[in-house]
Formats: C-alpha cells, sequence, structure tokens
C-alpha cells in the first residue's frame, strides 16, 4: 500500500514468516516466527520503518539455551539527513526472554536527535628529500 509517512511518500508491505519453511541457521529460523510491516521511501528506496513482532516463541537450542516469547517486537526508524544519506532516528524494543535459567524483560526506547554533518578535508604536504 501506498502512504505517506513524515510526509514522503512510501511503499508499505506487511510479511509473515512462512512457519513450514527449512531454515538454514538462527537468522532463518526466527524469521519464520516473525511478522511485521516495512515502509520503502519512494524517492530515495530506504527503508523508513521497519515493525517487527514475533507471534510464535522462538526457541535456541530446543529451549534449552535460549528463547524469546511472543509478542516481543522491534520497532526502527530512519529519516533523511541530507545528500541521501539516512540515519536511524528511533529504536524501540520489548523483549521478553529467557537465557539458560534467567528470564528477562527489555523495554527499551533509544531516539537519535542533532545529527550533524562534519567536513573534514586532509591536507598533507611532503617535504622534499634532504
Amino acid at each position: 500500500r501506498r502512504i505517506s509517512f513524515h510526509g514522503r511518500s512510501t511503499l508499505a508491505f506487511d510479511f509473515t514468516g512462512d512457519p513450514h519453511a527449512k531454515g538454514k541457521g538462527t537468522e532463518e529460523n526466527a524469521a519464520k516466527k516473525m511478522a511485521g510491516s516495512i515502509w520503502f521511501d519512494e524517492a530515495d528506496r530506504q527503508v523508513a520503518r521497519l515493525e517487527v513482532r514475533f507471534y510464535e516463541n522462538f526457541r535456541i537450542g530446543g529451549g534449552l539455551l535460549a528463547s524469546i516469547q511472543k509478542g516481543s517486537t522491534i520497532e526502527v526508524e530512519q529519516a533523511p539527513i541530507g545528500d541521501g544519506l539516512w540515519m536511524q532516528t528511533s529504536n524501540d524494543q520489548h523483549v521478553n526472554a529467557r537465557i539458560v535459567v534467567k528470564n528477562f524483560r527489555l523495554n527499551e526506547h533509544t531516539k537519535n536527535t542533532d545529527f550533524k554533518k562534519f567536513n573534514v578535508d586532509v591536507l598533507q604536504q611532503i617535504s622534499p628529500p634532504k
């Protein structure tokens, strides 16, 4: 679908992992249990926003090493800061997990602002040999 996001035209895609797919590694096995949406900026062809949630528990090592509980979410936003350069502006993570025998809950919000562009010039002078 086509929507406006922060005043810019974006294409939004919804996705859901296929639980019957054969995964080759931890990342692909985790992706099978995720669903979410991704927004692409049409002009710059960059990811403007990503929302991911686990719709099923994800176990590592059969659940003996670690597990991420369903309902855990990650949201990331990016924005242009000039000349086609995009930077991450916010990151929200709400994760319920267990590692070995320790349960933990992570609720973290990170906001990045006031990006500055620096012009770094290098002047190198080589003196003639003696």
